[in-house]
């Protein structure tokens, strides 16, 4: 009797960390932290104070995040010591463990769909925050308190403004009309700070996502009228900023987002403003690194991009913008950084982790009559991580860890199904 009581409190701790971690992943630094370790008590502490503790073999998704830590420790230790110790496994080990805690839940679904409220609730905050400190001159870029990079900020929002799009599409699971309503005026929110951030690889993550969607439902009038009358909405208020508002360091980031314009009849580099040619140069970087490395099977240590040694690489061309003396922190590339920091097992096991997360979505699609919030929202996190990976290291701290933690929750539905 009492071992069940205590396996139930932890079960209760665990559902705490989720709720809380879900609130202040984008707000708060130290409470983000304090629930990540709430919940790995719980979720520790509840299996080994079951009654019935049975070896379980894992699954390829487990295999995976097993393989994934391995290598990411094999590394670390390979290349020890590191400029930043074991900051690169322990991150490694915080995405397994989230996507491993949310593929193993055993949840209600009024307790799922919480903490969906919570993600949506904690980014309003987030976008608040973020546009105050901005506008006031605390801080030269729209960013949210924890994210601090306008690229991963971007990306968060663009993974949640989808979350709003999957609750609103559901027609399973019972949402009210009055939710729809708070979730449509969110999306009025959401997507115009989207846009407003500046941010490419964002945006462009966010519209393949639709893209997507929106060829895979096809006939579906629901999605195609909300993404119609929120891109209105959107375009109105961009139009409005740009023509109405003085305030440069608002209008500069929308004309970011299209000052790249390239002659697809003759593609070149030298169309590209420097900002562009510098992401290229460090691509190239993490590509030469990978490939030229001491180490091609295990790379330079996880988190260690910048200590990559240019002058032991061999260049074919030398760099236009790039310093030749100064390292970025990554490659600017999802894949390739990966490659580039744990070796070609690293780039391979990612690569099949999100391989098997593609086959399981395509596999599971849905039928216009029975679309899940939580199977959209799994969608959305996937391709927008994927997409957005192309120009950025989209499974990166707080954006890592939203979309570890929706595609852990859709992979449990799609195997509960």
């Amino acid at each position: 009797m009492l071992r069940s009581k205590i396996e139930e409190w932890f079960y209760h701790v665990e559902l705490v960390g989720l709720y809380l971690l879900a609130f202040f992943l984008p707000i708060l630094e130290t409470p983000k932290n304090i629930a990540l370790a709430i919940l790995f008590i719980g979720a520790v502490g509840w299996r080994l104070t079951k009654k019935d503790i049975k070896w379980r073999k894992p699954d390829i998704f487990e295999w995976l995040l097993l393989i994934l830590c391995l290598i990411s420790l094999a590394s670390t230790i390979i290349n020890w010591p590191l400029p930043k110790g074991l900051a690169g496994f322990r991150h490694t080990t915080c995405l397994a463990f989230i996507f491993w805690v949310a593929y193993r839940n055993h949840h209600k679904e009024t307790q799922i769909k919480s903490i969906a409220w919570l993600l949506i609730g904690s980014t309003t905050i987030a976008i608040a925050w973020g546009l105050w400190e901005w506008l006031n001159g605390y801080n030269a870029n729209f960013e949210f308190p924890t994210i601090r990079e306008i690229n991963r900020a971007a990306t968060y929002l663009s993974i949640i403004t989808f979350l709003l799009f999957s609750i609103m599409l559901d027609n399973v699971s019972g949402f009210s009309q009055k939710a729809r309503i708070i979730l449509g005026c969110c999306v009025l929110l959401f997507l115009p700070c989207l846009f407003v951030m500046g941010n490419r690889s964002a945006v462009f993550g966010f519209i393949v996502a639709c893209i997507l969607f929106s060829i895979t439902f096809i006939r579906n009038k629901k999605f195609l009228s909300i993404l119609g009358i929120s891109t209105v909405f959107t375009a109105v208020v961009i139009s409005s900023i740009l023509l109405f508002v003085d305030l440069p360091q608002v209008t500069n980031r929308i004309k970011h987002l299209v000052h790249a314009r390239i002659n697809l009849s003759r593609p070149s580099l030298n169309d590209l403003i420097q900002n562009d040619v510098v992401r290229f140069e460090f691509m190239l970087i993490g590509y030469v690194q990978a490939t030229q490395g001491e180490h091609p099977l295990l790379g330079i240590g996880p988190y260690n991009f910048a200590s990559i040694e240019m002058d032991k690489l061999r260049f074919k061309k030398p760099f236009k913008v790039a310093s030749p003396t100064e390292v970025p922190r990554d490659a600017h590339n999802l894949l390739l950084t990966k490659w580039a920091e744990e070796g070609l097992l690293g780039l391979i096991t990612l690569t099949l982790f999100l391989t098997f997360i593609a086959i399981a979505i395509v596999r599971s699609k849905p039928s216009y009559d029975n679309i899940e919030w939580i199977w959209v929202a799994c969608f959305g996190a996937f391709t927008i991580t994927v997409a957005a990976g192309i120009f950025s290291r989209t499974l990166h701290k707080e954006i890592g860890w939203l979309a570890m933690m929706l595609m852990g929750l859709g992979m449990r539905r799609i195997k509960e199904t």
